[in-house]
């Protein structure tokens, strides 16, 4: 079932959708499928309104470093819990993230990024034709 992505603001959609296109190997171009590790990852990062400049710091050609970002600039509360849980999506694993932060730490914009970009983690993301998609598999 395909799902509507939401977007904190059409420069938000658009700055996903150019990371996609700027780094090659994150969407498989045979199916478009966007892998897992990037996708929420990039959903996150990408809606950050100093992400222009973070992205020198967290971006390399196969890879994403946070500790870089979060050494080289004076992160927001927002912004840094944001690119924490970009690092967690991007390394598989929530365990160093602590769930009442992320509830209570945070403005209702960063909440809400935060929420889609936990239901944008477990569908399917898929970019075709500058389009970015995304299916659900309902699980019981």
């Amino acid at each position: 079932m395909e799902i509507n992505i939401t977007y904190k603001s059409p420069e938000h959609e658009a700055a996903f959708l150019s990371e996609l296109q700027r780094i090659p190997h994150i969407v498989n171009p045979e199916s478009g499928r966007i892998n897992p590790y990037w996708g929420a990852s990039l959903y996150l990062l990408s809606a950050l309104t100093r992400w222009p400049e973070l992205r020198i710091a967290v971006i390399g050609e196969d890879y994403m470093m946070f500790t870089a970002a979060e050494e080289a600039f004076n992160l927001s509360q927002n912004e840094r819990i944001i690119v924490e849980l970009a690092a967690a999506f991007y390394n598989a694993s929530l365990w160093e993230m602590p769930g009442f932060e992320m509830v209570s730490g945070t403005c209702d914009t960063a909440f809400a990024l935060i929420l889609e970009a936990f239901r944008l983690r477990r569908a399917k993301l898929f970019c075709k034709d500058g389009e970015v998609s995304a299916e659900w598999e309902e699980r019981k």
